[in-house]
């Protein structure tokens, strides 16, 4: 959690060690060393790295547990993640989808395990372009989540959320809208109207609104967002930058060309302050 990545992979392979030394090398016990490490290189991009270590426990789960066992979903979980990242897609589907027969099999349909491949599965098709496939697991993971914990969690907004991101994928605005909307209001009711999550929510519902070329609904939504960093990260952070840029293109498009200057000047002003004038953003 601290990103100190070299110092996690020295412990776990320290453990790994006295573990092989206790237990021997295809004892159940040295697995989550493995997926440990697996996950110390899966978040540092050394995709192959972690791949092998994932793939290591998966044999000797295999080999203890067979097949259709929740600790072996657990590995093709991990080994379809690094897949994910690789663009292999097909082998990750093909992973996610093992592990989601196996979470079925062992919880029911109604189980955090089963939404959580649901939601796998989805991205996979999103990045596919398969978008009904998409939304169809992301309205599964939905459901599921809705049946466990109600339609007021964080969880359910980030489901709304994605089902959104479909949504704009394929220009059904709509939809898309009233998606996000839904993520809002949850996150609103939870978190109160000044926080990150709203303001992720407010920027995606302004983009849609921009897509649209509905410039003014786009205009007030951004300047919202603005206000919202700007209460917790102050005047010159660069998130109130970024948005001001992108309300002065707003501006710009509206033929709007002084507010559009403004808001330039602005975004300069903040850039230059913080990263000096010989930095490529104040160019």
């Amino acid at each position: 959690n601290q990103s100190r990545y070299e110092d996690a992979l020295a412990n776990y392979e320290n453990a790994l060690e006295i573990r092989i030394h206790k237990y021997g090398r295809k004892h159940r016990h040295i697995t989550p060393c493995y997926l440990g490490i697996g996950n110390v290189y899966w978040n540092q991009a050394r995709y192959e790295d972690a791949l092998a270590n994932y793939e290591k426990a998966f044999q000797i789960r295999i080999h203890k547990y067979g097949y259709n066992h929740p600790d072996v979903a657990q590995c093709y979980l991990g080994i379809g993640n690094v897949y994910v990242e690789q663009t292999r897609y097909e082998d990750a589907l093909e992973n996610y989808e093992n592990a989601l027969e196996i979470c079925i099999d062992k919880y029911g349909h109604n189980h955090p395990y089963v939404e959580a491949c649901y939601n796998n599965i989805a991205v996979v098709y999103l990045n596919q372009s398969r978008y009904e496939d998409a939304l169809a697991d992301y309205e599964n993971a939905l459901q599921i989540y809705i049946e466990i914990c109600g339609d007021k969690q964080p969880d359910v907004a980030q489901c709304s959320s994605n089902v959104a991101i479909v949504y704009t994928d394929q220009s059904k605005f709509q939809d898309t809208l009233a998606n996000f909307e839904k993520a809002l209001a949850i996150k609103k009711k939870i978190y109160g109207e000044i926080q990150a999550d709203v303001s992720t929510t407010l920027h995606q519902i302004a983009n849609v609104y921009c897509d649209q070329a509905k410039y003014k609904d786009s205009l007030e939504n951004y300047h919202k967002v603005v206000g919202y960093i700007q209460s917790y990260h102050g005047d010159t952070h660069p998130e109130v930058a970024s948005t001001l840029h992108t309300i002065a293109n707003g501006y710009y498009k509206k033929g709007k060309y002084k507010g559009a200057v403004t808001n330039y000047v602005n975004v300069l002003k903040i850039y230059i302050d913080k990263f000096g004038h010989n930095h490529p953003k104040t160019h």
